[in-house]
């Protein structure tokens, strides 16, 4: 069945997620295969994405710092390469987030709403400690920042 087979591609992208920081060599692509792939599952609409919903949502939240207090200490640790990579987590969480708006609308209660509206506010938070981010690590992260500001700003559009 094809809700059984997009079950077996979101088990594969949250292992990619979970996994990418094992293989230095890999994390890069790991994250973007990772949210493409449950950025693609949402294209086939509520009746395959409703059964993990609750899953997809937790995903999510846990793309971002939970509070300010851990944005600061991620903040001041790591290298330009680290920071490629999250930058990219955080951009390709808030697409496939942008993809679950668009294709999956009826799926969009008031508490997906409230949610949704959580992880936004997580990632307007990190908006605030990107230029400190490029200020340490270089302009080699301006285009990623980019990306995620304007990923955010599509989720926040829908």
């Amino acid at each position: 069945r094809l809700t059984d087979l997009c079950l077996q591609v979101m088990v594969i992208a949250e292992d990619m997620l979970r996994t990418s920081s094992q293989n230095t060599r890999l994390s890069l692509p790991r994250t973007q295969c990772g949210w493409l792939l449950l950025g693609a599952l949402m294209t086939l609409g509520p009746p395959v994405v409703k059964p993990s919903l609750s899953r997809l949502m937790l995903i999510w939240k846990n793309a971002f710092p939970r509070s300010t207090k851990e944005l600061q200490s991620e903040t001041e640790r790591g290298d330009l390469f680290t920071w490629q990579v999250t930058l990219e987590g955080y951009s390709g969480a808030l697409q496939s987030l942008h993809s679950f708006l668009v294709h999956c609308a009826g799926l969009v209660t008031e508490d997906v709403i409230r949610r949704v509206a959580g992880i936004c506010e997580s990632a307007v938070n990190v908006l605030a400690h990107l230029p400190t981010i490029i200020k340490q690590h270089g302009v080699q992260l301006k285009a990623a920042t980019a990306m995620v500001r304007l990923r955010l700003y599509s989720c926040l559009l829908q």
